[in-house]
């Protein structure tokens, strides 16, 4: 048996792979999606209804995109790039107006799909930052930023979230009004943070999250629509990350993350309008959970997974009082994210050895019929 490492959303997790076969239990039914030549991973899945769904990932040659029409999946073409790329997320409020982000590179990276084809946005360079050489303690000048986490809430509007600067521990904020981005003013916590995460119920409000790797402490930040604020968010006994968010109303939030991004206590905030309380997550153990999609306060569903574990992926269900662990799938894949449109319907995604005979990671997506 071998190890895999993957990134998801900024947050690494390590399988062992054990070849065994592909399985879903309850009401989660496996779905065929097609892969690049030489395979790659779903990191993150935005759907606007039960026949359309729009996933982005990573393969070894850069990124990739597929489409869901209700009955399959299909690879969309996108732009050829001039050096590896990744995306990392991405937000659709109709079938023909997505954003994903992502970066190329040392540089963030936007992509805007028009439902017939792909384009790259221009975004704004991000500063300048420094950094001094361990060897020959020079001050060197560089220009790095990712963009990790996309939501829309109109075709005139949309907020990215990631970070930047040399040691690449800046909070990042940048905000498209439907003709160009503009970076936006963000605070970045003592010691440095990273927004890996974010979600938004309207033009003034959108909830980021991510962490404090510094202090590895959770970290939260709210748009009230003028300005990004920092949020006070509780962290488990031994530190912990968010990875993802999901918002219904200003007064109405839940983030998931882990102790660990190697599997550690699985985490769950959420936000009630004044302040964040930890939840009762009874997932596995050693658990990290990856992305959490909520339909109403009273709906949510969460997914990820147990690093060194074959049978990796599990999801979790939210009935607005407390989390179930709703299903232990065995098999050898992961999910990485969910997007749910109804309390009726989900889509989770992520990547998997096992559905054929190859060292190359292949893109998983399952569903959820409620």
């Amino acid at each position: 048996m071998g190890r895999l490492t993957l990134c998801l959303t900024a947050m690494c997790v390590a399988l062992v792979s054990a070849g065994t076969a592909v399985a879903s239990t309850g009401a989660w039914t496996v779905q065929t999606t097609p892969s690049p030549h030489v395979g790659g991973y779903l990191e993150n899945v935005s759907c606007w209804s039960a026949k359309g769904c729009i996933a982005v990932g990573d393969s070894n040659p850069g990124t990739f995109a597929e489409r869901w029409d209700g009955s399959s999946w299909r690879l969309q073409k996108l732009r050829p790039d001039r050096g590896a790329g990744e995306l990392f997320d991405v937000s659709c409020w109709s079938a023909d107006k997505c954003i994903a982000v992502g970066n190329q590179g040392p540089d963030p990276l936007a992509l805007r799909w028009n439902g017939r084809s792909w384009s790259v946005e221009k975004l704004p360079p991000v500063p300048l930052d420094s950094v001094v050489n361990a060897i020959n303690h020079r001050r060197i000048w560089v220009r790095s930023g990712r963009l990790a986490g996309v939501s829309c809430w109109s075709s005139r509007g949309c907020i990215a979230v990631g970070f930047w600067g040399a040691e690449g521990d800046k909070v990042l904020a940048e905000r498209w009004n439907g003709r160009a981005w503009t970076i936006q003013k963000s605070p970045t916590p003592h010691g440095g943070g990273q927004l890996l995460s974010v979600s938004c119920w309207s033009a003034n409000g959108c909830a980021a999250v991510g962490d404090n790797a510094t202090h590895n402490r959770t970290l939260a930040e709210r748009w009230n629509g003028r300005a990004w604020a920092l949020q006070e968010t509780p962290t488990p006994h031994g530190g912990g990350a968010l990875f993802s968010v999901s918002c219904w109303s200003g007064s109405g939030c839940v983030a998931v993350g882990s102790t660990s991004p190697y599997g550690g206590v699985s985490i769950g905030e959420r936000w009630n309008g004044r302040s964040w309380k930890l939840q009762k997550i009874p997932s596995p153990p050693h658990s990290a959970l990856a992305g959490v999609s909520c339909w109403s306060a009273s709906g949510c569903i969460a997914v990820g997974g147990v690093p060194f574990h074959a049978n990796s992926s599990f999801a979790e269900l939210w009935d607005g009082s407390s989390w179930t662990l709703q299903d232990d799938s065995s098999g050898d894949h992961f999910l990485s994210q969910v997007s749910c449109w109804s309390a009726s319907g989900c889509v989770a995604v992520g990547g998997t050895r096992s559905a054929v005979k190859t060292t190359h990671i292949q893109p998983f997506a399952e569903s959820w019929a409620g």
